[in-house]
This record gives C-alpha cells, structure tokens and sequence, in this order.
C-alpha cells in the first residue's frame, strides 16, 4: 500500500496493537488476517542488535548459551562484518 501503516484510518471492527492491526470481518466469505509495519519491525532488531548485551534494549536471539543452538554460522553475521563484541553472553 502506499498508505504508511502510521496513516491508516481506523475502522469499525478493527483490533490494532504496536505497530500491527487485524482488520473487522467485512463479509460472511472474508479472512482474518494481521498486517503489520515490517519496516518498523527491521528498523527495532536492527537498533537492538546493536546494543551491548545486558544494556538495557539488548536482544538476544540465542538467550544464554548460543551453542546449544548448533548454528556455525548464523546468517546475521556476515563474513565482511567487523564485530568488536559478542552478540550473545
């Protein structure tokens, strides 16, 4: 849509939360389905992953032991990146 999510107009029916909105059933045929702002969702974990772990916003995708996930290399890290600490404790 070319509507930012922000500028939606609420409707009769609609349930909306942080950033995401289920729109009202408009018909006997229709589907519920959620929208959500994906640009606000990747702006978040991005600005997330960037803090400290144990700082206050931190996110942890792997919480305190990343090896018992079995990932060698997690797609987030790319081989060209330069990281000055561990992204998980």
């Amino acid at each position: 849509s070319s509507i930012p999510f922000s500028e939606h107009k609420r409707q009769k029916g609609d349930r909306v939360g942080h950033h995401w909105r289920i729109p009202g059933a408009t018909g006997t045929r229709s589907v519920r389905h959620v929208l959500i702002d994906t640009n606000y969702w990747k702006t978040f974990v991005h600005a997330r992953l960037g803090i400290l772990m144990g700082d206050p916003g931190c996110l942890s995708l792997f919480g305190h032991d990343a090896k018992r996930f079995n990932i060698p290399d997690p797609p987030l890290l790319h081989k060209n990146r330069k990281i000055n600490r561990p992204l998980h404790c």
